[in-house]
């Protein structure tokens, strides 16, 4: 790149997304020129202290005078999933931009978007799940290195595909500990998957919700920082577990796809066992 470039962006001045400002801002000393048309920005690379510090974004050559696209994983011509996409992607920087590097906050999303997506139609609601994701997984990496204190102790339910038994061991808990002890589930089965009905169903019985459930892949990020992993059979296959964390192996039948009775028996074998741990974490005593 020449010492001095320029680069137009087809948007109205002062919608252009922050972080497109932010990795020409890394470039060199960037200067705003409004037009009809647009915004166009020069970049002074003379400008000392300046240092490329963005991965998720890059220029090309001929990329002058077409918008820069930050969200680089998912091609999708819906407009709508264009600016959620953005939005998370904002919100994420606001959020943990004073915990981790731009290109760490961008790398995680994108890696999140991938393993929400899966295959198939590019959905609109995948941006907030990989939101979600990623909040998680940026949480845990900071108490990992430290830059977070952990207030309580971590538990990770690990099943097959985060759909029945995971989603029930991890809802109970919450419901029996509050916060009291971080809980989290996840899936070794690497496919995103609606959750069960039945099991839904029997969880209402007991007054817990899990219409705001939805299934997780195993990031390394949440399984470093789980002080317990409990995993869930052995349909759940091997999980590497960290040293010095606590594993617990529950052998108990899987409940998707299963009949209403057997569902519940399910459930009431994991309500026991999660009230025994959370004692065991605790020193308290479970209330149903």
């Amino acid at each position: 790149m020449d010492e001095t470039a320029a680069f137009g962006i087809d948007e109205p001045a002062g919608r252009t997304d922050a972080l497109v400002r932010a990795f020409l801002a890394a470039l060199g000393e960037l200067t705003e020129h409004e037009r009809l048309t647009g915004v166009f920005f020069t970049v002074d690379r003379r400008s000392p202290d300046r240092h490329q510090s963005f991965t998720s974004a890059s220029l090309h050559p001929g990329s002058q005078g077409r918008r820069i696209n930050v969200a680089t994983v998912s091609q999708t011509d819906d407009k709508q999933v264009r600016l959620h996409l953005e939005r998370c992607r904002r919100a994420l920087h606001e959020d943990y931009g004073s915990l981790h590097p731009a290109d760490v906050i961008d790398s995680t999303f994108d890696d999140s978007l991938e393993r929400m997506h899966g295959v198939g139609r590019f959905e609109d609601y995948v941006p907030a799940l990989a939101e979600k994701l990623t909040r998680d997984r940026l949480t845990s990496m900071a108490k990992s290195e430290g830059l977070v204190v952990k207030e309580a102790p971590e538990v990770l339910f690990v099943a097959l595909n985060d759909t029945g038994r995971g989603q029930m061991g991890a809802a109970m808990m919450r419901a029996i500990a509050e916060d009291r002890v971080t809980v989290h589930s996840a899936g070794t089965g690497g496919e995103r998957a609606p959750l069960d009905p039945g099991v839904a169903e029997v969880m209402r019985e007991i007054d817990i919700d899990l219409d705001e459930s939805y299934s997780k892949p195993l990031t390394p990020e949440v399984l470093r920082t789980a002080d317990v992993v409990v995993t869930m059979g052995r349909s759940a296959g091997v999980v590497d577990i960290p040293e010095g964390t606590r594993h617990v192996d529950w052998r108990i039948g899987d409940p998707v796809d299963a009949p209403l009775d057997e569902i519940r028996r399910i459930r009431d074998d994991i309500r026991d066992r999660v009230e025994g741990l959370y004692t065991e974490l605790t020193g308290s005593r479970a209330v149903s």
